[in-house]
């Protein structure tokens, strides 16, 4: 059994840890001090935010609480279904986050000034012109067309409708020859 330190013990290893620890700070203020002491003054700076954040807490956690009601005041109001319409927006950004749905609008993307262009032709277009064209061309293409002649076709300019379209054509054809031409 070891018996307990005496005093005079324990003053000589106060008095060597002392020692020890003058030497440690010596050499933390020739090395590492400076750097230490920038390290606690962005530390007190964060801790200081996160005090500043801390208290305006209580208000910012009401304000979205005001706001997440109000939003949902709204959407009851204009006849949306909130959980419903999250439910959704969940399965859609799950779907869009599929390597396939990326792909695509990752191509959508490159394509983008293009696509510009296409929507600003589309503009110049009303809704209705746009929906009667697409009609016609489904419905032409669930009856196919009957084989026209050469005489056929000269019988069948005397329409207006068909004159309409057939100098549509041949504008779109004499443009599309010029784009041609110039590759």
């Amino acid at each position: 059994m070891s018996s307990a330190p005496t005093e005079p013990d324990l003053l000589a290893a106060i008095e060597a840890l002392n020692q020890r620890l003058d030497r440690l700070e010596s050499k933390l203020d020739q090395v590492a001090l400076p750097g230490l002491v920038e390290r606690m003054d962005k530390f007190e700076a964060m801790v200081e935010t996160l005090g500043t954040f801390s208290q305006r807490l209580p208000v910012l956690s009401e304000a979205a609480g005001h706001t997440a009601s109000w939003a949902w005041d709204q959407a009851k109001a204009n006849g949306v279904d909130p959980i419903a319409a999250g439910q959704q927006a969940a399965q859609l950004a799950l779907a869009a986050a599929q390597p396939e749905s990326m792909a695509i609008a990752q191509r959508l993307l490159a394509k983008r000034d293009t696509l510009v262009a296409v929507l600003d032709v589309l503009d110049e277009f009303d809704d209705e012109d746009l929906t009667e064209t697409a009609t016609a061309i489904a419905a032409t293409r669930r009856s196919p067309a009957p084989q026209v002649g050469l005489f056929g076709a000269l019988m069948r300019m005397g329409d207006p409708d068909v004159q309409r379209a057939v100098g549509f054509s041949l504008e779109l054809a004499r443009r599309i020859g010029r784009i041609v031409g110039k590759a």
